[in-house]
Formats: structure tokens, C-alpha cells, sequence
């Protein structure tokens, strides 16, 4: 879902404050950081699947496997 009004938080904006209010983000190594920083611009589950799918730092296609290996 988009962002409607300039109060209301896109859905990466709010996985990326979910995660800091769970405790999650000072768990995180610097690879999944850098993937919620890039999953927090998106602004719906088709974006963020695709960010999920592309290495953060090259770009690079990701499969499943490897996508599920460094980010969980």
C-alpha cells in the first residue's frame, strides 16, 4: 500500500521501525542493515520482494537460497 498522506508510514518505513523497537536492528551485522535501510524506502510487498531478491551492495540477483542465507 502506498503512502495515502504525509502522516501515514509506507510499509517499509514501518518494517524499519519495527525492527529498531523490537530490539532486532542492534543485533543485525552491517549486511542486514544495509538490506533494512534499502526495505525501508520501499512502499509496498512487491518492491520490497524485489530489494529481498537483489544483493544491497552490487545489485546482483539474488536466488531464494542466498536471499534467505544472508538476510533470514
Amino acid at each position: 500500500m502506498d503512502k495515502n498522506t504525509k502522516n501515514e508510514q509506507t510499509v517499509g518505513e514501518k518494517i524499519g521501525e519495527l525492527a529498531i523497537k523490537t530490539g532486532g536492528y542492534k543485533e543485525m551485522n552491517q549486511d542486514n542493515k544495509d538490506m533494512l535501510k534499502k526495505v525501508s524506502s520501499t512502499t509496498n510487498d512487491t518492491e520490497i520482494f524485489s530489494t529481498l531478491m537483489k544483493d544491497p551492495n552490487t545489485g546482483r540477483e539474488l536466488s531464494y537460497t542466498e536471499s534467505r542465507m544472508r538476510f533470514g
